[in-house]
């Protein structure tokens, strides 16, 4: 965390939702790279030599048939990239900054039962609450 900080204040965005947004971006990317790297590999290889014959270039290629095809793996990584960063908060207490101060489902469960009883139903609520921005989109 200590070189994304420095490297944030460096670029003068620490303390801002762009930090964050970039710290999730960079964060992501590997992960994403591997599963968008381990569909685009299964692609037949006909298809592509056919698209090269027909004088497609790569964007072209890209745009009209590869693309086309990753709806799937589209949908599966915006879940995954959603949901993660819609529950993290390490990432959002850090580089957001003070005015931006993100509260998790489980961080107010933690705190609420930890200081005084616990409200099952109004624990179960915030939970469906806030579930449902990540399931909408």
């Amino acid at each position: 965390m200590y070189p994304l900080i420095i490297l944030t204040r460096d670029m003068g965005m620490f303390g801002t939702c762009w930090a964050v947004i970039a710290v999730h971006t960079v964060l992501a990317l590997p992960v994403v790279t591997l599963i968008f790297r381990n569909y685009f590999k299964d692609v037949p290889a006909d298809i592509i030599k056919a698209a090269i014959i027909d004088s497609g270039s790569f964007g072209r290629i890209f745009a009209e048939i590869i693309l086309p095809m990753s709806g799937n793996i589209l949908i599966v990584v915006s879940i995954l990239q959603i949901t993660s960063i819609w529950n993290d908060y390490l990432i959002g207490v850090t580089f957001g900054g003070l005015g931006n101060i993100p509260m998790t489902v489980n961080l107010a469960n933690m705190v609420t039962v930890a200081t005084g009883t616990a409200a099952y139903n109004v624990n179960k609520a915030a939970a469906l609450l806030t579930a449902i921005p990540p399931l909408v989109i």
